[in-house]
């Protein structure tokens, strides 16, 4: 397992559970920067670079034609969807591929709201899911539901990969923050620290 005892495993598995207990705020003080605002959105904006190079680099070539294949296919309807934060990456897609291909859909944010969709589903469609930590059960059942329907699925996940995946027809999975997409970066954990601060009256915005 790439360990050299029992402590060292210990080790990395209490910091593994450490990671997914930390909210967004818990970060705080983990990402502050030694310059002021203009290196942190530097930084930030470097990260990002590094983590889609890195991303392209790590899913193979022929996971990314499977995926390309799949939304090419303009007899199918494609649907898309996320959680709370990965819904936005979902709108993102639906909006480009619209100007693509016809029948592109978008889930409901209300997850309640989603069951006409899932009823729907059958071999006419392709669900692009976004779907990172935490993970959340509603998803690995809507996953679950429409597969079984006959939907082919892409999956867009993190490294430790979705529960999702066990679904999936094809799994695209990205680095991303540990904490999921609702962790920020470096340049809003500074907004924030000002905003806490009540340094921030030129937009009105105080504590």
């Amino acid at each position: 397992m790439g360990f050299s005892g029992f402590v060292e495993l210990q080790q990395a598995l209490r910091a593994e559970l450490s990671w997914r207990s930390n909210g967004p705020l818990q970060l705080l003080d983990r990402h502050q920067t030694a310059g002021g605002h203009l290196e942190a959105m530097e930084t930030s904006l470097q990260a990002t670079c590094d983590s889609i190079s890195q991303s392209l680099r790590q899913i193979p070539a022929f996971d990314i034609q499977q995926a390309i294949a799949l939304l090419g296919q303009s007899g199918k309807r494609v649907t898309l969807g996320g959680r709370r934060f990965s819904q936005s990456l979902a709108i993102y897609l639906e909006r480009h591929l619209r100007q693509l291909r016809p029948q592109v859909m978008l889930l409901p944010e209300v997850p309640h709201q989603r069951i006409l969709p899932v009823v729907d589903a059958g071999r006419q469609d392709i669900f692009v899911l976004f779907d990172f930590r935490r993970y959340q059960r509603n998803m690995v059942e809507l996953a679950q539901q429409v597969t079984e329907r006959g939907a082919a699925l892409i999956l867009v996940t993190d490294s430790h990969l979705s529960p999702l995946a066990a679904h999936a027809q094809v799994v695209l999975p990205v680095q991303a923050n540990p904490v999921g997409p609702s962790a920020p970066t470096p340049w809003h954990l500074s907004w924030w620290k000002c905003w806490r601060r009540g340094c921030l009256p030129v937009w009105g915005i105080r504590r």
